[in-house]
């Protein structure tokens, strides 16, 4: 069977996962809880987890220490999500905002995802002035018309939630 296929479980192999998930789910919730320093992506990652235990059931089934092999999937998914936040935060912070939204046009992230990466700043009027430009596709005037403010002013916010933005990603990849 190829490696990208997916089968269904046996009945010995089902009631082999739901074991060990009843076994191991606490401590794999705990350990990527700790590694995610609390962020609510954690549980996801555990359930993430428990999917790819699925599909190598055959290598799990084998392996001397299930719970080890579970954490190091668990691993792997912490450190892959880290890589791809990380990346696409850059992508994000060093295009400049006007280059992403006329090459990417149709290309929107939800709110969700933004705030989920930008939590730290998702309060400011800075941020929502950005997200509404970078995410809504409302031009620089709408959004100073909305806002009450200046056109320059409106720039020089955005500007400012971009260098925060930066400043963020700059301090948890030094981390």
């Amino acid at each position: 069977m190829k490696k990208d296929e997916s089968r269904k479980l046996t009945l010995d192999e089902q009631n082999f996962i739901l074991a060990l998930y009843k076994m191991e789910y606490e401590n794999l919730c705990k350990y990527a809880d700790k590694m995610m320093k609390g962020s609510l992506a954690a549980e996801d990652l555990v359930q993430d987890t428990l999917i790819i235990a699925c599909r190598k059931i055959d290598e799990l089934i084998k392996h001397p220490k299930p719970g080890a092999f579970l954490i190091n999937i668990l691993r792997k998914n912490i450190y892959n999500y880290w890589r791809v936040r990380d990346n696409l935060s850059k992508f994000l912070v060093n295009i400049p905002i006007e280059d992403w939204i006329n090459n990417y046009p149709d290309t929107k992230f939800s709110e969700d995802d933004l705030d989920l990466l930008y939590g730290d700043l998702a309060k400011t009027k800075e941020y929502e002035m950005l997200k509404k430009f970078a995410v809504d596709g409302y031009s620089q005037k709408e959004i100073a018309d909305e806002y009450g403010i200046s056109h320059n002013t409106c720039r020089q916010r955005m500007r400012r939630a971009k260098i925060a933005l930066q400043k963020l990603i700059d301090e948890r990849t030094i981390k």
